[in-house]
């Protein structure tokens, strides 16, 4: 046979090293934020939707925040850690500017986050930010003055509405 007929004989294909194995990210340590909303959320689903007795700042719980008119089979499958998350700004914006301008005064919560029947049932919008623990509504024991109200507004991150015995504020 010619040359240029004949097969060459196989070479392998070179192979490139063995890289070496990819390492395992650290796992990220959790704020304290984080691991307080993971605590109430596994408590919430472990116990029935029930609400631990726990506060969330000095002067607002979550029973205050998430308790109102919920039932707990609502609690258990509509209150999700992102609502609980807006559940915690919520309360700790409310507890600054209290701990600022009202030191002293009662901080009486009627109304924090909402499931979806509880909202409809009490007339709210059906886009409320209470649906999605972006809205409180208080009072800092009555008489609430427009007074208190006027502070809400020059000092709350969002929406603030006077409503006669109470406020809403929402962001």
């Amino acid at each position: 046979q010619k040359d240029k007929d004949k097969i060459p004989p196989h070479t392998p294909t070179p192979q490139p090293p063995n890289p070496q194995p990819t390492p395992k990210p650290e796992p990220q340590s959790q704020t304290a934020e984080t691991v307080v909303i993971n605590n109430v959320y596994d408590y919430i689903q472990t116990n029935n939707g029930q609400i631990p007795n726990t506060q969330i700042t000095a002067n607002i719980s979550w029973k205050e925040m998430i308790g109102n008119s919920n039932s707990p089979a609502e609690r258990k499958s509509e209150c999700t850690k992102e609502v609980l998350t807006n559940v915690y700004h919520t309360a700790q914006q409310l507890q600054k500017i209290h701990d600022t301008y009202w030191p002293g005064r009662p901080l009486i919560i009627s109304s924090g986050w909402r499931s979806v029947r509880n909202n409809r049932n009490c007339g709210g919008a059906a886009r409320s930010r209470h649906l999605y623990g972006k809205a409180v509504d208080f009072n800092l024991g009555l008489p609430t003055i427009k007074k208190d109200f006027d502070t809400m507004q020059k000092y709350w991150k969002g929406y603030v509405l006077f409503e006669g015995t109470w406020i809403h504020a929402q962001w």
